[in-house]
């Protein structure tokens, strides 16, 4: 399927993407709405757990989104029938890697935590976390592969689908094994993270059942066995290390920020944990415009419009940086009521008022910085953008040295790290993309 590049064909990808990212940060604020209501260590805990299984999350979405982009490129060039082939080497690579990570789980993350974490009460909470989220990562990964294809072809309203389910199977067990409800016992942070991984077992049937039953889809032979083809497998692998690489070092860097939180206080956790939640929720429509730029942007290549590349993302960052600022708005003119959804406390309301503004700041750069990084990974120059990942990691965390040495830094001054790290990113993806060094490249 050739793409047009106009702003509804933008909205016609980005849109359902937004929508299965509105069901995602449901569940991830669902889990904080719970949790904010039992007590700040199971919050506390939460957070350096969510963040530790999103690091592992977006070592997997580094790998599907290298398949995505070689399947972006096929349907631009009208190869339709390579797309199934590539899709069943990418499953093989998906199931390797759920296998390794099911490992490290197993038998090595209780001995990570045990060594970061110093406060007795969260260490407890979060490795009963890490117990029963670990089941779900599988389905996660699954979900990607999935949606990686949907994408990739240009088809994502089944993303929408999936996600809703998700949303409303995490409310519902959550509501019933956080507190007990309907004879089951009262699990606390542990039937948060059950839920979490119910609810994507649910959702990585959702898709299996589409695609069985959509005769369309049956035109790619997803569930058709093909054997190992080694040539696939390392131009996938070469395509999609560069963004594993990337994403583990944006997402392992937060979980050194919070990490870093958890060493000031409880209280600032706790906190931090409702922010990264009300950070999610403005970054979800952008997370729609970054797939929409990141298959857009290969699918256009791959048509032979590479000088039709930067006018199609400076559409992109102007739908994406309106929606953001709207967003950001809500957020400036009634801050108390939104962190009062997350927490009863009134002094812990207080305390996340002005870090809010900073978060708000942060996201409309990220409205425009993130769509340049997609747009450089789009352009197949994966590696660029790990180095421009790279380069913007080095400098937040020499930031976060920074503030950590200064005793009497405040929780406002730790949150500027987010708003810094975006105009990094944005600048440097920006240079890239005006020095047309991407034009003529092959994957």
């Amino acid at each position: 399927m050739q793409l047009k590049t106009s702003y509804s064909d933008i909205w016609k990808i980005a849109l359902p993407v937004i929508l299965g990212g509105v069901s995602q940060t449901i569940i991830n604020v669902t889990d904080t709405l719970f949790l904010g209501r039992v007590s700040e260590t199971a919050l506390g805990a939460s957070a350096v757990g969510g963040v530790f299984f999103f690091v592992l999350y977006m070592i997997g979405l580094g790998f599907t989104q290298g398949m995505q982009i070689l399947i972006a490129r096929k349907a631009g060039e009208k190869k339709e029938e390579e797309i199934g082939p590539l899709f069943t080497q990418g499953a093989y690579l998906i199931a390797f890697l759920s296998l390794f990570l099911l490992l490290f789980l197993v038998f090595f993350a209780d001995h990570l935590m045990k060594l970061i974490i110093h406060d007795p009460k969260i260490l407890e909470a979060l490795l009963q976390f890490i117990h029963y989220r670990t089941p779900g990562l599988v389905f996660t990964l699954l979900i990607l592969q999935f949606r990686a294809f949907f994408i990739g072809i240009g088809v994502t309203r089944p993303i929408s689908w999936n996600m809703a389910v998700m949303a409303i199977i995490n409310i519902v067990f959550n509501a019933i094994l956080v507190f007990g409800k309907w004879g089951f016992p009262a699990m606390g942070i542990a039937g948060s993270a059950l839920a979490s991984s119910i609810a994507e077992c649910c959702g990585a049937l959702v898709f299996l059942y589409y695609i069985a039953k959509n005769k369309p889809m049956q035109m790619y032979g997803l569930l058709r066995f093909r054997p190992l083809q080694m040539d696939l497998i390392k131009r996938l692998t070469k395509l999609s290390m560069p963004i594993v690489f990337q994403n583990f070092s944006a997402l392992a860097g937060w979980l050194v920020f919070f990490l870093v939180i958890e060493k000031t206080g409880e209280r600032n956790l706790a906190v931090s944990n409702i922010l990264r939640s009300l950070l999610f929720i403005l970054m979800t429509p952008v997370w729609g415009f970054f797939a929409a730029a990141n298959t857009m942007v290969s699918n256009v290549i791959g048509q032979g419009k590479s000088n039709d590349v930067m006018a199609l993302v400076k559409k992109v960052c102007a739908l994406s940086f309106s929606i953001s600022m709207l967003l950001s708005l809500m957020h400036l003119l009634f801050p108390r009521f939104i962190i009062s959804c997350f927490t009863d406390d009134p002094s812990l309301i207080e305390y996340a008022i002005g870090p809010l503004y900073l978060i708000c700041a942060a996201s409309v750069l990220f409205s425009v910085g993130g769509i340049f990084l997609a747009a450089v990974s789009g352009t197949g120059s994966t590696q660029a953008s790990m180095f421009i990942e790279f380069i913007s990691m080095m400098c937040y965390l020499s930031y976060i040295y920074f503030i950590y040495t200064r005793a009497t830094a405040s929780i406002e001054f730790y949150w500027t790290t987010e708003a810094f790290y975006w105009l990094f990113i944005g600048t440097l993806s920006f240079l890239y993309l005006r020095s047309a060094k991407w034009k003529g490249k092959t994957i």
